[in-house]
């Protein structure tokens, strides 16, 4: 049983060691989950590559009509980021309820992504902005993929052997968007998300171009058509407010019909889905 670390200081080291790479090689970022995945799953015999010490990764700017947000880049980075305070309100309210203190200031966006978890709080925010992703493969090249092609379920996500995630991309249009996230857990801090919805929208003088991304209900995050088409095209009322509700609520028996939990979340998704839209429309 052995394991093998290396700790590439740039991402010229990185390229040089994504040409060597199989499938018993892990990488990590923050590590916060994979350490817990370790030992439940004995990964002992692994190589292991740990991005944290590449700085290039570490960023969040404007440029080419996105924000930019490096890989390494932290919860707590993201949370008191100042232009994601001022114009990406979902992002920073799904950061600031990643774990605790200690582990948003080590945990990354990247590595909430790659892990897959269906609470992860910050995927369902991203699919509400309609965030991609851009990854590095073994031969050097980058690629843009789909969110929600690189996650495809309970802990699996879709990057080949050689690929990581060097960058997550949110168009700035979403500047000019009402947004929030709002999520529920066992306690009232530092808790796994149970349920959780991202909700962004343009809003003059209706309701335009609406997205709303549930996590915690199923395998991995999704948008809900059936809640944007209730909102779509819609001027802002108590009765929409309420027919939103009722369709979060459908949401829940179509997607966990069987499960135990499906009248508490059906419960739970209408009172959440009130605080998201308190949040955007006071």
């Amino acid at each position: 049983m052995t394991m093998e670390a290396a700790i590439p200081k740039n991402l010229a080291e990185l390229k040089c060691l994504l040409k060597n790479v199989d499938e018993n090689t892990c990488f990590i970022s923050g590590g916060t989950d994979f350490i817990i995945k370790m030992r439940g799953k004995g990964l002992y015999n692994i190589n292991m590559i740990d991005l944290s010490g590449i700085e290039e990764l570490k960023y969040i700017k404007e440029e080419d009509n996105f924000l930019k947000i490096g890989a390494n880049t932290t919860f707590s980075e993201i949370e008191f980021s100042p232009i994601i305070n001022k114009y990406f309100k979902c992002l920073k309210e799904s950061a600031e309820k990643v774990g605790s203190t200690q582990i948003r200031n080590t945990a990354t966006v990247a590595g909430n992504i790659a892990h897959a978890s269906p609470a992860a709080d910050s995927i369902p925010a991203l699919l509400s902005l309609d965030a991609k992703v851009k990854t590095l493969n073994e031969f050097g090249q980058e690629n843009i993929r789909e969110l929600d092609d690189v996650v495809i379920g309970l802990e699996k996500n879709n990057l080949k052997v050689g690929e990581v995630i060097t960058e997550i991309l949110v168009p700035l249009k979403y500047k000019r968007y009402k947004t929030s996230f709002v999520k529920i857990g066992s306690r009232s801090t530092v808790t796994i998300s149970k349920l959780s919805i991202s909700v962004s929208l343009k809003y003059e003088d209706k309701i335009k171009d609406v997205k709303v991304a549930i996590g915690s209900l199923g395998p991995k995050a999704f948008r809900s058509k059936i809640s944007e088409e209730v909102l779509e095209g819609k001027v802002f009322t108590n009765e929409l407010l309420e027919e939103f509700k009722n369709a979060l609520e459908k949401q829940v028996d179509l997607s966990i019909p069987t499960r135990q939990s499906r009248p508490y979340k059906r419960e739970v998704i209408r009172g959440i889905g009130e605080d998201v839209f308190k949040n955007i429309f006071g």
